[in-house]
């Protein structure tokens, strides 16, 4: 079983020329979290796939791992993101058994050159100012009295070093 990763904060990456832009990767068997993650101003340009999301990731280090095991992904918002000739906005794929949740999409705005833009597979989220418009599981209106996708937190308990 892996461990877990939570209270991650990036800012002002640039990524060029690349296969994958933003990307959070795991498997069944793999078990363990990815949680309250905040990824912002973030500009891309030549990418494949803006974001992605896998559940299906399938590499384990050993036969040593409990195939039953489900991660635990939620709570992951990605802000402020331009990018351009971009081949597929996002594919953000679950586990049927664990849906990946509370994923955030902000302000972010892509210049794609092919379709389908989006691709989505148990996932549930918001989204607001997204171009091209994501997948209908993760349409609806971030809801700014919750602090469901992280931004609140994150805005109140981070700070420069």
């Amino acid at each position: 079983m892996s461990g877990g990763i939570k209270g991650v904060h990036a800012q002002d990456l640039q990524i060029f020329n690349s296969r994958r832009g933003l990307r959070i990767k795991t498997a069944t068997g793999r078990g363990g979290y990815v949680k309250d993650v905040y990824i912002s101003n973030v500009t891309m340009k030549n990418v494949s796939v803006g974001i992605v999301f896998t559940g299906l990731y399938g590499d384990h280090p050993d036969d040593r791992y409990d195939p039953n095991a489900l991660p635990d992904i939620q709570r992951i918002t990605f802000k402020d993101i331009i990018g351009d000739e971009i081949k597929t906005a996002g594919s953000v794929e679950g586990i049927q058994n664990a849906p990946f949740k509370d994923i955030c999409l902000s302000n972010i705005q892509f210049n794609v050159t092919s379709e389908p833009f989006w691709n989505c597979s148990y996932v549930g989220g918001f989204s607001e100012s997204v171009y091209p418009e994501p997948c209908t599981e993760l349409q609806p209106q971030i809801p700014h009295d919750s602090p469901v996708c992280y931004s609140s937190y994150v805005s109140s308990t981070c700070k420069d070093i």
